[in-house]
């Protein structure tokens, strides 16, 4: 694209100096808002990473939940019989 535009420039009769700043400068505009792209997918990739954590906590309670309610429907006769 820089020497696309480059030679753009020059076919219009811009000077060599004037057509590199404007080069230079487009590069720079282009990198900045990248940058600022990356940053705001790395700030949505933390948010979706701290609900997967939350997510998979509330997925091993309830299996841990689960569990101990096995159990008691299990052993809930066997100490009933010793109960009486």
């Amino acid at each position: 694209m820089q020497i696309t535009l480059f030679r753009a420039l020059q076919g219009i009769k811009i000077p060599d100096d004037q057509a590199a700043g404007v080069v230079a400068g487009v590069e720079t505009h282009v990198e900045t808002v990248a940058n600022n792209n990356i940053k705001a997918v790395e700030a949505k990739l933390t948010g979706m990473q701290a609900t997967l954590d939350a997510i998979r906590w509330q997925i091993q309670f309830l299996g841990v939940m689960l569990g101990v309610i096995g159990l008691a429907i299990a052993a809930g006769p066997i100490i009933a019989k010793f109960i009486r």
